[in-house]
């Protein structure tokens, strides 16, 4: 849901994800929100005077100043050396930049990646909000806001006074107030706290901000809103605004508030008169407006006038000439000729829904008449914005095209297009990420109709980013499979690899779907067309990982040496070009072994450690592509095992066809022997599946040497008696394999 008009998008919420991520955790949230206007007073009296300092320092003329400086803000050892000439300028510059106030360093609500803040406290009620920000490769950002409603336990009943009493009703009306609010506001009402899981018991000695959270809570109510948007600058502004519109009152905090019994109670006669007679009056008339209730939808259209479509402006007009000259010079036409049209032809173009192309269907058409009643009305603006050419016409009236200034660089089509595209590109990715969102929400379908529609509606601007493109496919294709439709997702999977053989992901993504659809020559082929690919485009950095690293799936760099790595990987992104990088999260490490050390020349420094934060993210970008690949290579093999083991089994047990078993059994070994050594033997799937082999064939032929052990032994003298594959940890979707072949084994050893 895309509104106001700033490409903000209301995504929907996972309640059950959002809701274990809560209750593990309330007390802690609720207990160490910061209050938000202590915080905000502290935090911009510190600023204030830290720049007031910095002011006094920029305004330092000469030498007097800058100790009269130092006496004022300063230690006296800076005095001292300052006058020794051991201290200098730039060195109080640095030290006054570090001492700059910073939210993050003083701010301590932050509890597992949720930011807590107390915006309202009195007695009885406690309103904390809750908030976290999520990023999409720093492209677009997804914020969660909740607001919780802490209201407490009354007193026991016996203790209750009228004033008691009032009390709390006007702190029920205030919250009441407070969440109609919220609901305005695009926030939605959640059932995410559990006061089975709320464990205040382990909790009572534990220091927190609010004592409050303590005891159980009387009633606890959270409003959540969940928006993406390429900006997190904008978000932030979103959340100060809604705390703006929330904000109560503070004169009407002040009034004292009358229970409604009360207040009716201290009414004149006939005030209470009136007021008894408008009730009857009420449902008498509602008893009347209730019998539209039983109409449909259908019925209630028919009985309304038809909408009158939204106008075009006047700067839908610029934008439809402008659209006009990027099409004639994109056609090869000069400058001067490009970009006339009479508006009769602006119209059929662009506008006429039975005429136009049909790459212009997401411009929104309007009727002939209408069209050209807006041309009249608009008649002065256009003319002072439009340039006529009587001779371009043709009998449809004159031509006019946006007045040039420099028609040569105002229309060159890569200035005008570009800026297009780019306001186009990034309302897609937004709309990319919404789907991503429901992606990782388990909502394939939404995913699937979101991106089919972004395929259909906005081929031509989806298509200007192969990146979004192929990404966009790819996440149709993984939600296809995810809800087990392997044809469908095939297709997919098949366009990408089709497009770009080097997106080994897509490749064995479609070999996931070729294995379920039982199509096992073709799985076979593309396997080792896969693994060869693979082993050629990772050789050469073979020595970046250790060999138990891969099986183990830990990341060990943060002490790595610059001898130990290509120069390459410090430089270039070598293997993004083989990944699908779209939603690809990564975490960055620092390198303490690459770090540069300040040896007292701040400038040369400074440009040591700007070369090294450029080498970190290309170091942590080509660490994490390339064990994605492994993974990736040890999964293609993992499917290749079972592809044999299948057509083995087949051809010795259904087919009873021993020969071309052998032949496989053969074909297989070969095939392992040149790539696997005895050490990565030990320590992969691979023994198991020699294993399986091994007492598959003593079960066959009922004695243990038997061609088919003899050969597998010869070729692997040193492998291991023990089944040990099914213990490592291996990547999710080629663990079943895994698990059949340890099973299975096992069954047959025994």
């Amino acid at each position: 849901m895309d509104y106001e008009g700033k490409n903000k998008i209301i995504t929907k919420i996972n309640e059950d994800e959002l809701s274990n991520i809560m209750n593990s955790a309330w007390i802690q949230y609720l207990g160490n929100s910061v209050d938000y206007d202590e915080f905000k007073d502290t935090f911009q009296n510190q600023y204030q005077s830290w720049k007031k300092q910095l002011n006094s320092f920029e305004n330092v003329k000469n030498r007097a100043e800058m100790i009269s400086l130092l006496k004022t803000y300063f230690q006296k050892s800076y005095l001292v050396g300052y006058e020794l000439k051991e201290v200098t300028k730039n060195d109080i510059k640095t030290l006054i930049d570090h001492k700059k106030p910073k939210i993050s360093k003083d701010f301590k609500g932050s509890v597992y990646r949720f930011d807590n803040f107390l915006i309202f406290t009195n007695n009885d009620l406690h309103i904390t909000l809750h908030i976290k920000i999520d990023s999409f490769r720093h492209e677009s950002f997804l914020l969660t806001a909740i607001f919780a409603f802490w209201i407490e336990e009354p007193e026991d009943a016996f203790n209750l006074d009228m004033n008691k009493i009032n009390w709390n009703y006007r702190n029920l009306i205030l919250a009441r107030d407070i969440m109609n609010k919220l609901e305005v506001n695009h926030y939605k009402k959640l059932d995410i706290f559990d006061f089975d899981k709320y464990d205040i018991q382990y909790n009572q000695n534990t220091e927190f901000l609010n004592d409050w959270v303590k005891n159980y809570p009387h009633f606890f109510i959270t409003y959540t809103k969940k928006i993406l948007n390429a900006n997190p600058g904008t978000l932030i502004d979103e959340i100060i605004e809604d705390l703006q519109k929330i904000k109560p009152n503070k004169e009407e905090l002040k009034v004292t508030i009358q229970n409604p019994f009360d207040w009716f109670q201290n009414l004149s006669q006939e005030l209470r008169v009136f007021y008894q007679k408008g009730k009857e009056l009420f449902l008498k008339t509602s008893k009347l407006l209730d019998t539209n209730a039983d109409k449909t939808e259908e019925d209630i259209k028919k009985e309304e006038p038809e909408k009158r479509k939204e106008k075009l402006t006047v700067e839908d007009f610029i934008f439809l000439f402008n659209k006009a000259m990027e099409v004639d010079l994109q056609q090869g036409q000069s400058s001067k000729e490009a970009g006339f049209r009479t508006f009769f032809q602006l119209f059929t173009e662009f506008l006429d829904k039975k005429e136009r192309y049909k790459k212009y269907e997401y411009i929104e058409p309007v009727s002939r008449g209408t069209f050209y009643n807006l041309v009249n009305q608009y008649k002065d603006e256009l003319e002072a914005l439009l340039e006529k050419n009587p001779d371009k016409g043709q009998g449809g009236g004159d031509a006019y095209r946006i007045i040039r200034t420099d028609a040569e660089k105002q229309y060159e089509p890569k200035v005008t297009l570009e800026d297009h595209i780019s306001e186009a590109t990034k309302q897609i990715r937004e709309e990319i990420y919404e789907g991503l969102i429901y992606y990782k929400n388990l909502a394939y379908r939404e995913t699937i109709e979101l991106y089919k529609g972004i395929l259909k509606h906005k081929k031509d601007e989806i298509e200007n980013s192969m990146e979004d493109h192929l990404g966009v496919l790819y996440y149709l294709g993984k939600s296809y499979l995810k809800l087990g439709k392997y044809k469908d997702a095939k297709d997919y999977f098949e366009k990408i690899y089709t497009t770009d053989e080097n997106r080994i992901d897509a490749g064995f993504k479609l070999l996931v779907c070729l294995y379920n659809l039982k199509k096992y020559e073709r799985a076979k082929k593309l396997v080792i067309k896969l693994y060869g690919f693979l082993t050629n485009s990772l050789d050469p950095y073979k020595s970046l990982y250790k060999k138990e690293i891969l099986y183990k799936d830990e990341l060990r760099h943060l002490s790595i040496r610059r001898e130990e790595l290509h120069p390459n990987l410090l430089y270039k992104d070598l293997f993004s070009k083989y990944l699908i990088m779209l939603n690809r999260d990564i975490r960055f490490y620092d390198f303490f072994s690459l770090r540069p050390s300040y040896d007292g020349a701040w400038e040369e420094y400074e440009k040591q450690l700007e070369d090294y934060e450029e080498m970190k993210y290309y170091l942590n970008l080509n660490i994490h592509t390339y064990r994605k690949l492994i993974v990736l290579q040890l999964s293609i093999q993992n499917y290749l095992l079972e592809i044999y083991r299948k057509n083995i089994f087949t051809s010795f047990i259904i087919e009873t066809n021993e020969k071309e078993a052998n032949l496989e059994i053969q074909e297989i070994i070969d095939n392992l022997k040149e790539k696997v050594s005895n050490k990565d033997l030990k320590q992969s799937r691979i023994n198991d599946f020699l294993q399986y082999l091994i007492h598959f064939s003593k079960i066959y032929y009922g004695k243990e040497d038997n061609e088919v052990s003899e050969y597998i032994y010869r070729i692997f003298p040193d492998i291991g008696d023990k089944i040990i594959g099914y213990k490592y940890s291996f990547p999710r979707n080629t663990r079943f394999i895994s698990l059949y072949l340890y099973l299975a084994t096992s069954a047959m050893k025994s």
